[in-house]
């Protein structure tokens, strides 16, 4: 049962008959027979646990270090402006990996070569279906 202060329950702007309304509702949907079972199934798992005197997972990043903003975009410029051809989105990608020594989605830097070919602030050119080259270099 949550408990509220006076202040926390007008701050809801709730009048009596629509705190007895949402009790209503609450009772209603608490009463149906799948939600009964549902909330069996799940105490029953939670003593099944309790009585496991099993310890608490731990939570472990998936990622090796933090990454800022923009890294892919980053990492993507620095391989491009090494390179005096047009690539594929393949090859940069597998550039990108090797620059930045771990794994690199491959819809990330296609995502970035694909963003930053029109617009404003264009870093790259478009010259075939997947091939891009760094802006200012020649175009082939």
């Amino acid at each position: 049962m949550i408990l509220m202060s006076k202040q926390q329950s007008l701050d809801l702007g709730d009048g009596p008959d629509e705190i007895q309304k949402r009790v209503s509702n609450l009772l209603d949907a608490l009463s149906d027979p799948d939600t009964q079972k549902k909330l069996k199934a799940l105490s029953e798992a939670l003593a099944k646990l309790k009585r496991s005197n099993a310890k608490p997972r731990q939570i472990k990043s998936q990622r090796k270090r933090a990454h800022r903003p923009g890294w892919v975009t980053k990492a993507v410029v620095e391989v491009m402006v090494e390179q005096a051809k047009p690539l594929h989105v393949v090859e940069v990608h597998q550039l990108v990996e090797h620059h930045v020594g771990e794994p690199v989605s491959i819809s990330s830097v296609n995502d970035v070569l694909a963003a930053r070919s029109s617009g404003p602030e264009q870093l790259f050119v478009r010259i075939a279906r997947g091939r891009y080259v760094i802006a200012g270099k020649g175009q082939m």
